[in-house]
């Protein structure tokens, strides 16, 4: 997978690029991405989303730990719980 740094018309690898800003890319989301994350880290690299411009887009590109899906589950849960408690109790009058 490559970053298309459009200023200097460079490739660039994801490792490469990791830690970087940068200020317009292009970018293929497709079956080309061999690592968890990449799409995160890819996109994450430009300072402005409107300088982003995917090229190709596969929902592969993107992948989902099921861990952290029960931990939001978890924390919403959670958040509902506490925000009940914090309510002012209703008297009937």
């Amino acid at each position: 997978m490559c970053i298309l740094f459009s200023k200097c018309n460079s490739r660039y690898s994801i490792h490469k690029v990791q830690g970087l800003t940068l200020p317009d890319i292009s970018l293929s989301l497709d079956s080309q991405m061999f690592e968890k994350r990449q799409a995160y880290t890819a996109i994450s690299r430009c300072s402005n989303w409107n300088n982003v411009k995917i090229k190709s887009l596969s929902k592969g590109a993107f992948t989902v730990d099921k861990s952290m899906i029960k931990e939001y589950e978890r924390l919403v849960e959670k958040a509902s719980e506490l925000l009940s408690l914090s309510r002012p109790l209703q008297t009937n009058n």
